[in-house]
């Protein structure tokens, strides 16, 4: 938070802040000091997870006209535990205020967007938040298989206006050394993958990305479905020793065009430190229905991403749950 004579300057961008300072002559004493900031308010915010989020206000002057808000628009998927509070306290105390986040009955999105209201003294003070969806997922017993429909998380689905023949579901279990992400792809024909100057590579795909929370990188790799054996080949600057533990086993399902696709990702891989409820991960899967009859293949998608950007900010979040 920055504060002058004007009203109050707040930076709302996710990218990093950079100050530059020249001085006419050498001084011993810090000439430039960060202080932390007397409202403290998330850039981005999750829905579904039972954590939630805090607001805090410090009184930098005694508050005796002053209310928090948070609004959400007419058509928001999500409803919040919180509307409004008025703010009557002394300078130097703190005002926190808990917020939990509820999905509507029925309700699928990627984002949604919210304002923090903040009215101090008469000045009004407006923060943008995005909100987010969050997936729990469960830790796997010793008899069960990662395909159960208890470990259903999410549809693969194409873009709008795109139809595909294809159909897919994604199932996700933990243990503490592993993440288990299972595709489920019913597929009437599957075209193997051949380099293509122009667009890269066709064929019929699978390809997953992945990080942990506050991770400085993610991985990426593609499953050519078609092989008996499928590998996991990195791609998009995945470096191949990130993912030399990664494992793809596959199987058939109940008729010839149901395939199981089953990938083992050891902790480590992702992170010194094994899983454990609470954790949260970055996860994005796609796969690429190519029917090789002269359309463009179609996507379906479960996050964005993974498109060569080498960003993980569209992929979907996933807890792990205890």
């Amino acid at each position: 938070m920055l504060t002058s004579r004007a009203r109050p300057l707040v930076s709302t961008t996710s990218r990093p802040l950079f100050v530059t300072l020249a001085i006419n002559e050498a001084d011993p004493d810090p000439q430039v000091r960060f202080v932390q900031p007397w409202l403290r308010v998330p850039a981005t915010v999750f829905c579904g997870d039972e954590r939630g989020f805090t607001i805090e206000v410090d009184a930098v002057i005694p508050l005796r006209r002053s209310y928090l808000q948070l609004r959400l628009p007419k058509d928001s998927p999500v409803t919040s535990s919180f509307s409004a509070t008025a703010l009557r306290v002394d300078k130097g105390e703190t005002v926190t205020q808990e917020v939990q986040l509820t999905p509507k009955d029925g309700a699928t999105f990627e984002h949604a967007e919210a304002t923090v209201r903040l009215s101090l003294e008469g000045s009004m003070l407006e923060l943008p938040i995005t909100i987010k969806p969050i997936v729990s997922i469960g830790r796997l017993p010793s008899d069960k298989s990662s395909d159960d429909l208890a470990f259903g998380i999410a549809t693969l689905a194409a873009a709008e206006g795109q139809r595909a023949t294809a159909e897919g579901s994604l199932h996700c279990a933990y243990e503490a050394q592993t993440l288990h992400i299972t595709a489920i792809i019913e597929d009437d024909r599957v075209v193997p993958v051949k380099s293509d100057s122009s667009s890269g590579s066709t064929g019929d795909q699978l390809i997953i990305g992945i990080a942990r929370e506050s991770s400085d990188r993610h991985l990426e790799i593609r499953v050519n479905v078609a092989q008996g054996r499928p590998r996991v080949d990195p791609i998009h600057g995945t470096p191949a020793g990130a993912v030399a533990g990664w494992r793809c086993e596959t199987r058939s399902g109940k008729d010839a065009e149901r395939r199981i696709y089953h990938l083992s990702i050891p902790s480590e891989s992702l992170g010194q430190h094994p899983f454990s409820p609470g954790d949260r991960l970055l996860l994005a899967v796609r796969y690429v229905d190519d029917d090789d009859d002269g359309f463009p293949p179609v996507p379906l998608s479960w996050g964005r991403g993974l498109d060569g950007s080498r960003s993980s900010e569209n992929f979907r979040w996933l807890t792990l749950s205890p």
